[in-house]
């Protein structure tokens, strides 16, 4: 360092020691306002020489190389509500059943009707906790309203520890599953070879083992 500042190193100061060689280095952000990681600051006069070795593994053997932070799901809420019954039911039994919702799924328009409009404004906010159901049974009425799990819909977020970008976990893990659905796919093929086609459709029962188990639409680009 020749200033009479602090000079700040960085991660991305770091230069392979293989010069030539194809050694993958870390992708700089594009919005990183501070150039990386800090490593140290140097005072005037100060300099530095690290020898450093990177080893690359897997989440399996060790924590530290696991990109993932949290991964987690949630299916999309299917909210039915009987339109001529709910309609038909009075103001004050509306707004309870509404009320009754912690998340404020449901919306009651006083102005709209006589009586009231029940309106189902927030969908993606239910939580399946069946408040709203419980709170119509003890006004008296069944099957008003209910929420269940749309098994079709699945809505996955991955957050990344920054090592790898979410994007790029997601289509790994894809390729690995892949791989080893197919793995599998192979030893059924095995067995049905040595056990001479016999006795083996049991193990195909809903699964052709001539295609891709994962199509190709989800696979990421």
């Amino acid at each position: 360092c020749d200033d009479s500042g602090a000079l700040p190193v960085y991660h991305t100061d770091i230069q392979p020691g293989q010069e030539g060689a194809d050694v993958p280095m870390p992708v700089q952000p594009g919005q990183d306002e501070h150039g990386g990681i800090l490593l140290t600051k140097l005072a005037k006069n100060q300099r530095i020489k690290l020898h450093l070795t990177a080893i690359k593994g897997s989440g399996r053997v060790h924590a530290k190389w696991m990109p993932v932070q949290t991964a987690c799901f949630r299916r999309d809420p299917i909210i039915t509500v009987d339109p001529d019954r709910m309609q038909a039911a009075p103001l004050d039994h509306k707004l309870r059943i509404a009320a009754a919702c912690p998340t404020k799924v449901f919306r009651v328009d006083e102005e709209q009707e006589e009586g009231g409009t029940f309106i189902v404004e927030k969908p993606q906010q239910c939580m399946f906790c069946d408040e709203c159901t419980m709170a119509a049974e003890e006004l008296g009425y069944r099957d008003l309203v209910a929420a269940r799990e749309d098994q079709h819909k699945v809505h996955f977020t991955i957050e990344s520890t920054g090592a790898m970008p979410a994007v790029m976990i997601l289509k790994k893990a894809m390729e690995i599953l892949s791989g080893k659905v197919n793995e599998l796919r192979e030893k059924l093929k095995e067995i049905q070879m040595e056990q001479g086609g016999e006795g083996a459709e049991g193990m195909r029962e809903g699964m052709d083992l001539d295609h891709d188990i994962i199509p190709d639409e989800l696979m990421l680009p």
